[in-house]
């Protein structure tokens, strides 16, 4: 299955892309596919641990506001998109 991830800034840098397409075997969570990018990409691994406890990124599967509590009961299909930003707030 291929999953489509879009980043946002500054998470992207970690990649050295705002769009990534990664590989992964069927059956595979939000949270399989964020460990095999921190292989891939061991900034990335990083910034994901912090941002699940340090920074408010949003973060979405298709359409569907996902929890990162849930990230690793999330399930993935092929052609999903991920979407991960920090939300902007103005006055």
């Amino acid at each position: 299955m291929v999953v489509t991830v879009k980043l946002g800034d500054p998470l992207w840098k970690a990649t050295g892309q705002k769009v990534v397409r990664v590989s992964l075997d069927s059956a595979r969570t939000v949270s399989d596919l964020f460990a095999e990018m921190g292989r891939r990409y061991p900034a990335f691994g990083e910034a994901v641990q912090r941002a699940e406890y340090d920074l408010p990124y949003t973060l979405f599967r298709n359409e569907s506001l996902v929890d990162w509590a849930q990230i690793g009961q999330t399930p993935l299909a092929d052609g999903d998109q991920i979407f991960v930003f920090l939300p902007v707030s103005g006055g």
